[in-house]
This record gives structure tokens, C-alpha cells and sequence, in this order.
């Protein structure tokens, strides 16, 4: 009898769908690699709505996503789903004197 091993894919070649909620409750998928950084995602989402990268918050399982995060770091799933929030940013103005 021989041993046979099944290769089983590399983990930087495994693809999974997200879902990312908008705050108006609707939803983008987009199809990421596991061993990819999140700030792709981050940002074709911020681009996709016409939004600056700083005024949207990621937030998965309660926690704040960083840009250098992974799908695999965060032990994500097929069809998981990552909440945005849009904050708004005020510039102020220095007053002179």
C-alpha cells in the first residue's frame, strides 16, 4: 500500500467571500484572500462610497479592524460580515491673533 498524501491548498491561495454592512444596512460582497492585508478592502470600500479612508470605522466581532489585519488573523469565514461606520471629520480652523 502506498501513502497517499492530498495536498490541501495553500492558505495564501484560499479565497472567501465577505460581506461588508454599510450604515444605511445594505451590504457589498467582495471575494478576498485569506493572507491578504485588509486595507485593500478597506480601501475599494472607502472608494465604492466615495468616502475618505480615515472617516470610515471597521468594526469585526466587536473589535476595530487595522489595516494590517488579515482574514486569516482574524480567523474570518466564508460569508462573514464586517460592520462600517462613517464618522464625519471636522477640520478647525486656528484663529490668529
Amino acid at each position: 500500500m502506498s501513502s497517499h498524501k492530498i495536498d490541501e491548498p495553500a492558505v495564501s491561495s484560499v479565497s472567501i467571500i465577505i460581506k461588508v454592512r454599510k450604515p444605511d444596512q445594505t451590504f457589498i460582497q467582495f471575494k478576498i484572500n485569506v493572507a491578504t492585508d485588509l486595507e485593500k478592502l478597506m480601501r475599494s470600500y472607502c472608494e465604492r462610497c466615495n468616502i475618505g479612508r480615515f472617516a470610515a470605522v471597521f468594526i469585526y466581532r466587536a473589535r476595530r479592524v487595522i489595516p494590517s489585519d488579515t482574514a486569516a488573523s482574524l480567523r474570518m469565514q466564508d460569508g462573514d460580515c464586517i460592520l462600517v461606520f462613517h464618522r464625519k471629520l471636522i477640520r478647525l480652523k486656528r484663529r490668529m491673533n
